[in-house]
């Protein structure tokens, strides 16, 4: 479950928060989007889910509340585990919002990427260009 968590946060750039507090009744995979209420902002955004991530999603239990059923907490702490038993350093899971940033940037213009992943000021996404 971590290593989809993982994989998710890398195609849609969301936060390990938004992510871990994701419902299925706001994943909408005919339309492929996800509504998140509760972001950093305080606003509310949809996000696009990629063909990868509405596959990522279909490995999971869908008849439970949470997308992502576990403890975010004990997720986290199995993440950094397994990067100290695979002799993994300097990386953490708030990197795969990077990484997403720098995939998305490649194929959406600023404003829809600034939208996408809830930056109110586009200027702050120029280091993903």
């Amino acid at each position: 479950m971590i290593a989809v968590a993982f994989l998710f946060a890398i195609e849609t750039a969301m936060r390990q928060d938004e992510i871990w507090s994701l419902d299925w009744c706001d994943v909408y995979l005919s339309k492929r989007i996800v509504r998140l209420h509760d972001t950093k902002n305080g606003s509310k955004r949809d996000v696009a889910l990629s063909k990868e991530a509405v596959r990522l999603l279909g490995l999971l239990d869908m008849t439970t509340l949470k997308v992502f059923n576990t403890n975010q907490g004990s997720s986290a702490a199995i993440f950094r585990r397994a990067l100290t038993l695979a002799g993994i350093k300097d990386l953490t899971f708030h990197d795969t919002r990077h990484e997403g940033l720098t995939q998305l940037a490649q194929k959406l213009d600023v404003l829809d990427l600034a939208r996408m992943v809830g930056h109110r000021d586009p200027r702050s996404l120029q280091r993903h260009g």
